[in-house]
């Protein structure tokens, strides 16, 4: 087997709940926060891997969705114009009261804005470009029962 073939085999490994169909599991509720073709094209890939997701383009309006709505995680862009992902992380856990796990994106990989974003309350930290099959297998880890 090619690694793409075991990629692809591992990705189907890991999709929530057969497919979100008939399954025993709820099919986890993703909100992708971020204004970048980064976060549109992970929203669509999730999409295809079978998990309900939704995308909130800044990080006022992500804030917004989680006061609102429950969400299993968020993927939350670290570089936002609006405010940083840092500030998003303070601001959901001053004002969500269960504030749902949080992995934070950048394409910066610098140790202090990943030891930064852990001490605010971010549980894992995944780098652009995006390594599918470990991103999946975070937000396993991160949203099961």
């Amino acid at each position: 087997m090619n690694l793409a073939q075991g990629a692809k085999e591992e990705s189907l490994a890991l999709l929530p709940s057969n497919g979100g169909k008939g399954g025993s599991r709820e099919v986890p509720n993703i909100l992708v926060i971020g204004p970048g073709g980064g976060a549109r094209r992970l929203m669509g890939r999730l999409s295809g891997e079978g998990f309900h997701v939704s995308w909130a383009p800044s990080a006022r309006h992500g804030l917004q969705v989680l006061q609102e709505k429950t969400v299993s995680l968020a993927l939350i862009e670290l570089e936002m114009p609006d405010m940083d992902g840092f500030t998003v992380l303070q601001l959901l856990r001053a004002n969500v009261s269960l504030p749902p796990p949080v992995i934070i994106l950048s394409s910066a990989h610098s140790g202090e804005s990943i030891m930064q974003s852990l001490r605010l309350g971010a549980r894992d930290f995944v780098v652009y470009p995006i390594d599918y099959p470990i991103l999946l297998r975070k937000i396993q880890r991160l949203t099961r029962d």
